[in-house]
């Protein structure tokens, strides 16, 4: 289990576990590590001891982490509600079989993805932790989903629906934004799609179109091609998309949902909301493409482009890989004209349950007094033991 979690930018993914019966005797690991470096232009330490229990149908996570910034003790780790939240660092539970499942998943959750309305919502890029839920039930072929970035302080609520034939899949998505840390008001997205799957499974195919509504902003279409090979333990999906109306387009729910919305509000904003959202009720077309690729035991890379109109071209990228037996690197980043967000770590394992970790990060602090949102460099370094 990786140490990561002082990137602050929510690398951690809540993989789903398979589950039947009863909870059994749990498997128990436990770390202990101490770290350096510097966060912005302030030295950091930290020391953190971390506990894993594993069930056969549950997996806990908890941490318990004392920090110093320029040697001040992280006192707000111990006395918030935030802070209290952040020392569970994962909880999954499931249960199900062919015909119903029930699962749950809390902790630093990974991007969220709702249907085309929210995709990619990274909600950590601001330097603080944030402890999401991520709810999941399926009867039968109706499946529903539901999540929240942040149980203390949300700013993404979202949700989503499916009913799946053997070929057909008929969904709606909403996704609203809460106004927080100075950010404008609410915002939300609603959507409504149909998509029919094509293909043996070692080489599927899916067609897809949705209308898309965004209250205040405008309202557009969306069609949408997907296609996923399977060979030699790879699988690669590659997807694209075109959107044609008014509204953001697909931009409303964003990897850089946050600072945006910071950056929108501050006294001064390259692009005034006013002008935005003049620019928003006009017709126009934007599109997207991505590309995923995994092979088991080698890991994996997801890399994504997208045209936001007056809000120029994203890109994200987003990869893992274990480094055989001594080692594992991840990373995610997301950039477009204007900024940059990246979280990375290389970590190498050795006997005995030693590990050393490296932790590279560019996040963005909240903007004080309506300020513009400040990057940030961090760099910090690991030692630890474990079990």
């Amino acid at each position: 289990m990786s140490l990561a979690g002082h990137t602050r930018i929510g690398l951690a993914a809540l993989a789903a576990i398979a589950a039947r019966g009863a909870p059994a005797r749990a498997d128990v690991d436990a770390a202990v590590a101490v770290g350096g470096g510097l966060r912005a232009a302030q030295r950091y330490a930290s020391v953190e001891a971390r506990l894993d229990l594993s069930f056969t149908s549950l997996r806990v996570g908890l941490a318990a982490r004392g920090q110093w910034e320029e040697e001040r003790w992280r006192r707000e780790d111990f006395a918030t509600a935030a802070g209290w939240a952040a020392a569970v660092r994962y909880l999954e539970w499931q249960r199900g079989d062919e015909d119903a499942e029930a699962a749950l998943a809390l902790g630093t959750l990974r991007p969220a993805r709702l249907g085309l309305v929210s995709d990619g919502v990274q909600p950590a890029i601001d330097g603080q932790r944030h402890s999401g839920a991520r709810v999941r039930l399926r009867a039968g072929r109706l499946e529903l989903r539901g999540e929240v970035d942040d149980v203390v302080a949300p700013a993404v609520l979202g949700g989503a629906a499916a009913w799946r034939l053997s070929r057909w899949r008929a969904a709606s998505a909403l996704a609203i934004g809460l106004p927080t840390d100075g950010a404008a008001g609410t915002e939300a997205a609603a959507e409504l799609s149909l998509a029919r799957e094509f293909g043996p499974p070692e080489e599927e195919a899916a067609l897809g179109a949705g209308a898309v509504v965004e209250p205040g902003a405008g309202a557009h279409v969306a069609g949408f091609a997907e296609i996923a090979t399977r060979a030699a333990r790879w699988t690669v999906t590659a997807r694209a998309e075109l959107r044609v109306g008014s509204g953001r387009l697909g931009a409303a729910f964003g990897p850089l949902y946050r600072v945006e919305r910071w950056a929108a509000s501050a006294p001064d904003a390259q692009a005034p909301d006013g002008a935005l959202a003049r620019e928003e009720r006009r017709v126009g077309v934007a599109g997207g493409l991505s590309l995923r690729a995994s092979r088991d035991g080698f890991g994996w890379f997801e890399g994504a482009l997208r045209n936001r109109r007056r809000r120029g071209t994203l890109a994200t990228a987003h990869l893992g890989a274990p480094l055989g037996a001594w080692g594992q690197a991840g990373a995610w980043l997301a950039v477009d004209a204007r900024r940059a967000v990246l979280a990375s770590e290389l970590r190498a394992f050795g006997a005995g349950g030693r590990f050393v970790a490296l932790e590279v990060s560019r996040f963005y602090e909240a903007p004080v007094e309506q300020m513009a949102p400040a990057p940030r460099w961090a760099l910090v370094a690991w030692v630890g033991l474990g079990r």
